[in-house]
């Protein structure tokens, strides 16, 4: 249960529970003139959001003699029982430990919660999806329910090369000024940072990034941080690390896999609770791309109904 791409840039809380929401407050404002009289002042305000915590697990059978003829066949040992050869470790955290991480990483960006239908041993197993709500799903459903709370960047506005820097300069000072002195990652799809970075070499040619990788904006404080699980999505946000949270049941070195040896197969088990989620709702700066209709159909059915009539 290693550290992936975007749980970096997380703020990991161990809890048993199923769901947590933030206690936290924000207070608008307490400076005043003075006067001798009792003037309150200082609203404490926030939007809690609830983040709902999943259990997940791997259950990954092995069969050690399907690979004896292959080239890891050293690995199959006769004089041990399947689940005590050095091949089953091998293929554990060389080939399934990998294999989570990858499907973890995309699963906390763009997962979506679906009930499991499984009611028996050998049931089909869900897709890798299907266990948790990823943070860009839960921008999509805040959006959708038109949660005002958060800051809408860009709202409405189709992100084209032509016009990206200028477009990214006024995402960023849509920032509401309090945060915008803080330094923060701009959570992005890695295609959308690829094109940022070319439309920044095309218009300033004779700049050189001394940074490598870390691609800032300029006259701020705020550094690109592309995260491959977002890949596709054509969105970005902005957000401190203490409000992107990252929920796990336990440390995650004492996350337990256990094998089961039956005949010549081996079953690898292993189970675990996970979610991702944001504290704040305030403190979500986002952008998501906005949602385009299916021009294609409705220019086919009409085409369809004018030449029915024509008949």
């Amino acid at each position: 249960m290693g550290t992936t791409e975007s749980t970096k840039y997380m703020s990991t809380l161990v809890t048993d529970k199923t769901e947590v929401r933030a206690q936290q407050a924000a207070v608008d404002s307490v400076l005043q003139q003075f006067v001798p009289k009792w003037t309150p002042k200082g609203k404490s305000k926030f939007t809690p959001l609830t983040i709902k915590n999943y259990k997940c697990k791997i259950n990954v059978p092995i069969t050690p003699s399907d690979i004896m003829e292959d080239i890891l066949g050293y690995l199959y040992d006769e004089n041990l029982k399947p689940e005590d050869m050095p091949v089953v470790k091998y293929i554990l955290y060389q080939l399934i430990f990998p294999k989570l991480d990858e499907e973890r990483e995309v699963a906390l960006a763009i997962g979506e919660f679906k009930e499991t239908s499984a009611v028996k041993d050998g049931d089909a197993a869900t897709d890798a999806n299907d266990v948790m709500d990823g943070y860009v799903t839960q921008l999509k459903k805040l959006k959708k329910a038109n949660n005002d709370k958060i800051t809408w960047l860009l709202d409405g506005e189709k992100l084209e090369d032509a016009t990206l820097l200028a477009q990214i300069d006024k995402a960023v000072s849509e920032v509401k000024p309090l945060y915008r002195k803080k330094t923060m990652f701009i959570h992005a799809d890695p295609d959308l940072v690829i094109r940022y970075s070319k439309a920044y070499r095309e218009k300033y040619p004779w700049l050189k990034n001394e940074d490598g990788e870390k691609i800032r904006v300029d006259f701020s404080r705020f550094t690109f941080a592309p995260l491959e699980g977002m890949r596709g999505t054509g969105a970005f946000f902005i957000t401190p690390k203490e409000n992107f949270k990252h929920l796990r049941s336990r440390d995650p070195q004492s996350a337990k896999v256990w094998m089961q040896g039956e005949n010549y197969d081996v079953k690898i088990f292993a189970e675990w609770w996970e979610a991702v989620g944001f504290w704040l709702a305030e403190a979500i700066f986002a952008y998501l791309p906005p949602e385009e209709t299916d021009s294609s159909s409705e220019a086919s059915s009409s085409s369809s109904s004018s030449s029915g009539a024509g008949v």
